[in-house]
């Protein structure tokens, strides 16, 4: 039985992927912070061949047993947040180091391959805001003075992934690939809704009055760990970046699908950009998204789909899908 390293079980994607490792018959050793999502963890996923350890991806401490005897790692776990914390570091020293140890460890414990959890940050951030269509051979500009923490985070913790694994040779030689997601959504198997779901919550619990102009892509976190399972051993992935993001939708048509779902709290009202400059200058997790207003942004997914098989999941099926689940958990 082959057995793989979750880092960040505990969390939104990294459950998922640990559950359908755990349905194809691997063997999986999930890491968490701290002891206290042990149960959690278990409660929701339990299984005779799940572990749980102990790792933060600010220590040494806990990753070198964890990972030594796996056969793959799927590094999940990375600092995440809504909004912009008081000084980067909060974000992409962690992203950094944890990524780091993660890679090192398994070249050292000749991992037959590492897929990291990236994401579209790390993809369509910077000067080039003329682009409208973005493909894996795009990277977002760490250099820009407006870029995101979090956008820099992913940057920053892939591009030093990359260039590590690059120096290696012969039997030291490890195969990594990295899996760029949109906006995730979907239906949790835990407590933690996950961040990015707070975007439909707030659209259904009252806090969101109006849209503003802003377009995401959205991806099912159903696809995501099914795609990050099928990196693993898929042949012509090693190396590779995959993009994640089923379709791009302004958040008006969001939450038009929302109210023809039978949502009627989705908002109607459309935001005007001038408010939202304003409201910017005293709330600095606004500020990040004044440079994305009004702009076009989509994706190429043709690898994704060429190489791991990929045939995803509507945009439109996994955003009811995650109101029907916040729902039956009472939270709108």
């Amino acid at each position: 039985m082959e057995k793989v390293l979750v880092s960040g079980v505990s969390g939104f994607i990294g459950m998922h992927c640990a559950k359908q490792l755990l349905d194809k018959g691997y063997q999986v050793v999930g890491t968490t912070r701290s002891s206290s999502k042990h149960d959690e963890v278990m409660d929701a996923i339990g299984h005779e061949n799940l572990s749980l350890v102990n790792a933060d991806l600010l220590s040494d401490e806990g990753w070198d047993s964890a990972i030594e005897g796996c056969d793959y790692v799927l590094h999940v776990a990375s600092p995440v947040m809504m909004g912009e914390p008081d000084h980067e570091d909060v974000l992409v020293k962690p992203a950094k180091e944890g990524t780091m140890r993660v890679v090192q460890l398994a070249a050292k414990h000749k991992v037959k391959r590492v897929v990291i959890t990236s994401s579209v940050a790390a993809v369509s951030y910077g000067p080039h805001h003329h682009k409208d269509h973005f493909d894996d051979t795009d990277w977002s500009d760490i250099n820009d003075p407006e870029i995101p923490s979090y956008n820099k985070s992913k940057t920053v913790a892939e591009k030093a992934a990359r260039e590590y694994v690059a120096g290696l040779s012969g039997e030291d030689k490890l195969e990594i690939c990295t899996m760029h997601p949109a906006l995730v959504v979907g239906p949790s198997l835990s407590s933690d809704i996950g961040e990015s779901n707070t975007v439909v919550k707030r659209m259904l619990d009252g806090s969101t009055p109006g849209t503003p102009k802003l377009q995401m892509g959205f991806v099912d976190v159903r696809d995501v760990a099914a795609m990050h399972v099928a990196a693993m051993t898929a042949e012509g992935a090693a190396g590779q970046r995959f993009i994640l993001s089923e379709s791009s939708l302004w958040l008006a048509e969001m939450a038009t699908i929302l109210r023809n779902a039978g949502f009627n709290k989705a908002p109607k009202r459309n935001i005007p950009n001038f408010v939202l400059k304003i409201i910017a200058l005293r709330d600095k997790d606004l500020a990040g998204t004044i440079p994305l207003l009004g702009r076009v942004g989509t994706y190429d997914i043709s690898k994704t789909k060429d190489i791991l098989g990929w045939q995803p999941t509507k945009a439109a099926d996994a955003i009811v899908d995650t109101a029907e689940h916040l729902k039956a958990k009472g939270l709108i």
